[in-house]
């Protein structure tokens, strides 16, 4: 078995800027949660990367041991499977219950029929305890609990690997550990890439890394920037 779950080979990101001007090797062990914290900028390029959202400028990603297929919309469509992932903004389609938010991905995605998708769905949203406000539409609930409601889309999907942004900046951090907890038992491999310094959630992760002024600041994992 693979002991990488993600890889970002001497990468640079899909649009120059100087804030990522060097290129960054990053290996995401497979297995348990890990932190990477990076400015902004760097957060959301990374995530997207590993996502296959965007190709890099130069350098090779590689996430569950292949090149995520961006442009190719079948491979895309079958690397996704794998994956669950909760990017900002939260993403939810205003026009259905937040049950429904989560129901819908899995059956289209192919992931599970309509039974198993209603079961995994209801799981989910408890887990999260989100289940209370299912029947409702992201707009009627608060921030918290869209939040809540995307993290619980993710985790529904049992995924390989579960990439999360920024995933409890509205979330009372008391809270943090127990859906933590739920990430661990839902994915193969929990990779959180957050622009703010968050000690809970360093407190929680097996491994983090704090990536500032191109170099690394701090490190409890498998990272180095060239």
């Amino acid at each position: 078995m693979n002991d990488v779950a993600v890889s970002l080979d001497a990468v640079l990101p899909p649009v120059a800027y100087a804030d990522w001007s060097r290129p960054l090797d990053l290996a995401v062990p497979a297995g348990g949660l890990g932190l990477v914290e990076a400015t902004a900028q760097r957060a959301a390029d990374i995530v997207r990367l590993v996502a296959g959202v965007h190709a890099p400028r130069a350098g090779v990603v590689r996430v569950l041991g292949e090149v995520p297929p961006v442009g190719d919309r079948r491979g895309v469509q079958a690397f996704r499977r794998r994956l669950g992932v909760a990017l900002l903004p939260g993403g939810l389609t205003s026009n259905l219950s937040l049950r429904m938010n989560v129901i819908v991905p899995l059956v289209y995605g192919g992931l599970a029929d309509a039974g198993e998708a209603a079961r995994r769905a209801d799981a989910a949203l408890a887990a999260c305890e989100v289940a209370h406000v299912g029947a409702l539409r992201p707009a009627d609930v608060s921030l918290d609990l869209r939040q809540r409601a995307a993290l619980a889309r993710a985790v529904a999907r049992e995924p390989e690997l579960l990439l999360l942004e920024e995933p409890f900046g509205s979330i009372d951090q008391d809270d943090v550990p127990a859906l933590l907890e739920t990430c661990r038992r839902a994915a193969g491999t929990v990779l959180v890439v957050t622009h703010t310094e968050d000690h809970v959630l360093r407190r929680h992760a097996g491994w983090h890394v704090e990536w500032e002024n191109e170099q690394v600041q701090e490190f409890t994992g498998a990272f180095r920037v060239r």
